[in-house]
């Protein structure tokens, strides 16, 4: 449909369900663990995609942002930080 609207949510190890792993502690190293689960998303040009993180995710969807970009992905349409 014209109005579909994926909701993708990180959950980190060392967080939440995820709380047994070991964390990982640098929101630069989060980034870069999430993209390639989340790079096959994102990899259409026509379909924009959107970040929100709030607190610390901000700053690790900021990472992400750069990441993506860096990794050739197309920048997302607006970012919610």
């Amino acid at each position: 449909p014209a109005n579909a609207v994926e909701l993708l949510a990180v959950q980190p190890p060392g967080r939440g369900a995820r709380g047994r792993e070991t964390p990982i502690t640098s929101a630069a190293a989060l980034a870069s663990a999430a993209l390639p689960i989340l790079a096959r998303r994102l990899v259409d040009k026509s379909v924009p995609w959107f970040l929100v993180g709030h607190s610390a995710g901000a700053w690790v969807g900021y990472e992400f942002a750069r990441a993506a970009v860096t990794a050739g992905l197309p920048p997302p349409a607006r970012a919610f930080l």
